[in-house]
């Protein structure tokens, strides 16, 4: 067992670590509220007021097919995505 070192002969203090621990803890908590203040303007404030400025109805409207092809071997990714309709959803093309 290792003898211990006498508090004189310490590099850093005791209560020096309980006060370093307060400040890091206190640095820590600032940067994190500069982290989420920017992130809070950039992702959140300024998209919103670009949306409410560019004069958007906030009215939700119905969207409707107005086309459909019948296509047995579709490439499109949305062919099959189910649809609200009679047939199988493989082979209706939605434009």
């Amino acid at each position: 067992m290792p003898k211990p070192t006498p508090v004189e002969d310490l590099v850093i203090p005791p209560q020096d670590q309980k006060i370093c621990g307060t400040i890091c803890i206190c640095q820590m908590t600032a940067v994190l509220s500069a982290v989420a203040l920017v992130y809070l303007t950039v992702a959140i404030y300024m998209p919103y007021t670009r949306a409410t400025a560019s004069g958007i109805d906030p009215t939700p409207i119905m969207c409707t097919t107005t086309r459909a092809i019948n296509k047995d071997n579709c490439d499109w990714g949305s062919c099959g995505v189910p649809l609200l309709c009679e047939g199988p959803a493989s082979s209706l093309r939605d434009d």
